[in-house]
């Protein structure tokens, strides 16, 4: 008798092994289905930064008159030297006002010319950049409300914090 239940013992440990090795095995899968399940929370996060990103990108529009151009710089501290230099190098911007933004769409320096009577809108300038007034004519930078925060006169170099700074006026129109 001893020997049919040691019999039946047997397979039924057999059976116990392999249920325990198939809940090591599941366990263990398992284990690795839930960063696939944490994976549109961390693409909710990438695409949160992405909007983040996009919604901080500088660019300046006329709004009365002028023109502008742009010139795009490695981000690099090599490209901030030269995107500095192309600012104030007087070929480059000739009789107009130049400053220079970080660009995070294309991760570059961006230097901007500013040409012509104008009044221009900047969206998301921040930071403080160099700049240079290239102009003949007093450069008057304007806050929200188009209130003159600072004025550059001709020749003038100075470093800006853009932070309170919504607009660039070149001349004297309105």
């Amino acid at each position: 008798m001893r020997t049919a239940i040691t019999a039946r013992r047997q397979p039924l440990r057999g059976m116990l092994a392999s249920a325990t090795a198939f809940a090591a095995l599941f366990s263990v899968l398992s284990a690795g289905a839930y960063p696939a399940a944490a994976q549109p929370a961390e693409r909710n996060a990438a695409q949160s930064a992405e909007r983040n990103q996009a919604a901080r990108v500088p660019h300046v529009k006329p709004i009365r008159g002028g023109s502008v151009k742009h010139a795009d710089f490695p981000h690099t501290r090599q490209g901030l030297i030269r995107a500095g230099n192309w600012v104030h190098r007087r070929g480059n911007c000739g009789d107009s006002f130049c400053t220079l933004q970080y660009y995070p769409p294309r991760n570059t320096y961006r230097a901007y010319k500013m040409f012509g009577c104008g009044t221009f809108r900047l969206h998301d300038f921040q930071g403080k950049y160099h700049t240079h007034n290239h102009g003949s004519l007093r450069v008057r930078l304007l806050d929200r409300n188009q209130k003159v925060k600072r004025s550059i006169r001709s020749g003038g170099t100075p470093v800006v914090d853009w932070g309170p700074i919504f607009f660039v006026k070149t001349c004297n129109r309105s």
